[in-house]
């Protein structure tokens, strides 16, 4: 299990007060809004913009009420995915703008929206084919929005040679996916 020491340290000093901290903290959560698209997006009736507003301000309020559960098993960024999804539920529940039959579970594990979870695994399939180091560099840019100093420093690798990977990494997965009749965008 990783430990993610970096992160761990950032909540430390957001809650001892530090602005850089703080402000990193805060860059660090622009994932909520991003989270809570992606699920709206799997839901049969759509949240409105306001809505899903109001589900990021609640979410944020969750993550900052318990920031001091963080024990780094995991980056910052999936620690809140599940503040994301039950403040979502909670929205859900509460009747707003949403029929009472039909839950989070349903509207974001179903069938209706299968492009999405193809997709998904077909990308996931190809980037299991790439080395360790390669799948480690995309994950960080991709899944965690790392800039490269950050996946360098995680990784014990120089920037240059993060960089390196993820060009490479994303050649290789263009080459796997084309050999596949598939297309990875830029």
């Amino acid at each position: 299990m990783a430990c993610h020491v970096a992160d761990l340290e950032l909540v430390a000093a957001t809650r001892a007060g530090e602005p850089a901290a703080r402000r990193e903290f805060a860059r660090r959560m622009r994932c909520v809004p991003r989270i809570l698209a992606v699920l709206n997006r799997r839901l049969r009736v759509r949240l409105t913009a306001d809505d899903l507003e109001d589900v990021v301000q609640e979410a944020v309020s969750s993550i900052w009420r318990r920031v001091d559960s963080y024990e780094g098993r995991g980056s910052l960024e999936s620690w809140t995915y599940p503040f994301c999804r039950r403040s979502l539920s909670a929205h859900l529940r509460s009747g707003e703008r949403r029929p009472a039959h039909l839950s989070l579970d349903e509207a974001v594990d179903g069938t209706e929206d299968p492009e999405p979870s193809a997709e998904f695994e077909r990308v996931r399939s190809a980037l299991a084919k790439l080395g360790r180091r390669r799948q480690a560099v995309v994950r960080l840019r991709l899944f965690e929005h790392l800039g490269f100093e950050e996946v360098a420093r995680r990784l014990a690798v120089s920037i240059s040679t993060a960089k390196n990977d993820y060009a490479s990494a994303l050649d290789r997965l263009r080459e796997i996916l084309a050999s596949r009749g598939e297309g990875v965008e830029r």
